[in-house]
């Protein structure tokens, strides 16, 4: 009878700890994930449905993931943390739904205490990304894994090349300072508009882009406050990078463009020159990419009917803006906080539940032609951003991508040049107001400045006023404080 009741309990035991995830909480927690997606994908609904599946049987979670395509996903993230509607995961950065923001009107909660439950997760990435998550002393959400030495770069369709007459040396050295790069860009449209008669497709320079100004926007992302990156008297010095020779320089000589037929006119902001007719010939594009990165010609050229070729690109940087540019935090809301950790837990060091969530499935999305090789399936198209959630290190790889991917990101990181603020993150707490009415400005000027669509002579001049009105110098000297202080402890 006892050998009976020993088999029975052993069996019992056997069945809890294999519906747990061998050895977590047999508690089976609900976790709500507003994840941030991609539009138009096919079958989207069976992807997640199967990491839903996946989570359960992983970590005993019951998980349900809701989509937010991204133009969508700042205002109903609003929407939903003003109403203080439960629900656990959401992604914050420092250009998408604030993490700063979100940190001062107490939307997300501290993890400095339930991480030391997750060692795997903590140890997963070096000590400086978490210092850059730190607000008050306390860490927020979950970085990423990802490449964060953010290096801008310019690429062209491969043949315009050859077609309008430049060598690698046309644009040698043009990535050393933003002057030289601007001209670069300038000789390249100009070549265009002389052999075609066409205007480029171009898009937004200083958004996203002030690293080729040499510029950390520390504030946040398009918000007032930054530093510079080349002056060492001055490297904890806050400034409105709005008022910058560098700022003011850019939006004239954009302006030009446009006034000179160089650039999109002001009735339209881009068109589609990925798919061409001829994609032999001169197609009129030119991009800026925030991030240059060992697979980015593989990404450019798998949307596009012709290759492109990277003309020149400026220093990699890291700042704390870089690593805190995509994470996942887990909502003040939140009823199981320990429950939603593992879901980020499991996107971080799991690398088929991640490549679910990125690829798709397996023999319907893309077929596996080795260990972490793949190829996707034109007839299934699935996108999806590989950096949105989790450790991209993980990520399988794509045909035209090197084997050795993570280790060359993991190197570009390692040596590139980092913030003298790298691990500061301000705190908005006491200027709130302040913040919101500046997001306001800049929605309202940034843009059409950016683009080269209004008078600068008559916007520019109305832009600053808005911010000052707005208390754009109220937020740059509570934050200068808050450097200051950081520094005296370093």
């Amino acid at each position: 009878m006892k050998k009976l009741i020993s088999v029975v309990l052993a069996a019992a035991l056997a069945v809890g700890m294999a519906g747990c995830g061998g050895g977590k909480t047999e508690k089976s927690d609900a976790v709500k994930w507003y994840l941030f997606s991609s539009p138009g994908n096919v079958n989207d609904k069976d992807i997640y449905a199967e990491a839903e599946r996946m989570a359960k049987e992983k970590t005993g979670v019951e998980l349900e993931i809701i989509p937010i395509e991204s133009g969508d996903y700042e205002s109903k993230m609003q929407i939903l943390t003003a109403s203080n509607e439960p629900f656990d995961i959401m992604f914050t950065s420092n250009w998408l739904n604030n993490y700063y923001m979100n940190v001062s009107k107490n939307a997300v909660l501290p993890l400095d205490d339930y991480l030391k439950d997750y060692p795997e997760l903590y140890n997963s990435m070096p000590e400086y990304f978490w210092d850059s998550m730190k607000v008050k002393g306390h860490i927020y959400a979950v970085p990423n894994q990802q490449i964060v030495a953010r290096g801008p770069f310019f690429a062209i369709p491969e043949q315009n090349m050859e077609l309008l007459g430049f060598t690698d040396a046309d644009f040698e050295g043009a990535g050393e300072n933003y002057k030289t790069a601007l001209e670069a860009v300038d000789k390249y449209l100009r070549a265009v508009k002389d052999k075609t008669g066409k205007y480029c497709n171009l898009n937004k320079i200083w958004n996203d882009g002030t690293q080729i100004f040499n510029i950390e926007e520390v504030v946040g992302s398009l918000l007032p406050g930054a530093i510079r990156l080349d002056n060492e008297s001055e490297k904890y010095k806050l400034m409105n990078q709005y008022e910058t020779e560098e700022f003011k320089y850019y939006i004239n000589m954009r302006r030009k463009w446009v006034e000179e037929g160089l650039v999109m006119p002001s009735e339209e902001t881009e068109r589609d020159l990925n798919h061409v007719e001829d994609p032999s010939a001169i197609v009129p594009n030119i991009t800026r990419g925030n991030c240059y990165k060992p697979n980015v010609l593989s990404e450019l050229n798998r949307n596009s009917d012709y290759g492109w070729k990277i003309i020149f690109k400026c220093r990699p940087i890291t700042t704390s803006g870089s690593v805190a540019a995509t994470m996942n935090a887990v909502s003040a809301t939140s009823k199981n906080p320990e429950a939603a950790l593992k879901i980020i837990e499991l996107a971080d060091t799991d690398a088929e539940f991640y490549n679910l969530l990125v690829y798709g499935i397996e023999g319907v999305n893309y077929t596996k032609v080795g260990e972490n090789r793949i190829e996707l399936n034109p007839d299934m198209p699935y996108t999806w951003s590989e950096w949105n959630v989790g450790n991209t290190f993980n990520k399988y790889t794509l045909p035209d991508e090197p084997d050795n991917f993570a280790e060359e990101v993991e190197k570009i990181n390692d040596e590139s040049f980092k913030s003298p603020l790298l691990g500061f993150s301000p705190d908005l707490e006491n200027v709130k107001v302040e913040v919101s009415a500046c997001q306001s400005a800049v929605s309202e000027y940034l843009n059409l400045l950016d683009y080269g669509l209004v008078d600068v002579n008559t916007a520019y001049p109305e832009f600053i006023n808005k911010l000052k009105t707005a208390g754009c110098d109220k937020i740059i000297s509570e934050v200068q404080k808050q450097i200051d202080e950081w520094v005296a402890q370093q």
